[in-house]
């Protein structure tokens, strides 16, 4: 009997095992740091995630969980600009060129982020 039952959970770890190795390289949407969908909350003076992918003509909405306000500003060029962004309060940005962006709070620039567009 036990060697019946030891058969029939090998089979099921081969299946389970099977089906995460199918869905690894497929585009089932994966959460980002446990956030879900493109979203990046800014809390406690950064943000996070600090680094975002996201595929070109997605958007990305970042949300201020912070006692203080912030913005989110482009380190080079114009890809990024909010205005000041009060607490709860959100912005949202769609990336329609493929690129590593990286941008920063205007108000406090040790705050640092990443958006890679692929």
């Amino acid at each position: 009997m036990k060697k019946g039952v030891l058969i029939v959970v090998i089979a099921l770890l081969v299946v389970v095992g099977a089906v995460f190795f199918f869905m690894k390289g497929s585009n089932v949407p994966v959460p980002n740091d446990g956030f879900s969908g493109n979203s990046v909350e800014v809390k406690d003076f950064s943000f996070s995630p600090a680094t975002i992918n996201v595929n070109v003509g997605e958007s990305i909405t970042w949300t201020n969980k912070d006692s203080a306000s912030h913005t989110i500003v482009s380190d080079s060029g114009s890809e990024i600009g909010s205005g000041t962004i009060q607490n709860d309060g959100t912005y949202s940005h769609t990336f329609n060129s493929a690129g590593t962006y990286a941008y920063h709070c205007g108000l406090h620039p040790s705050m640092k982020g990443t958006v890679v567009v692929g």
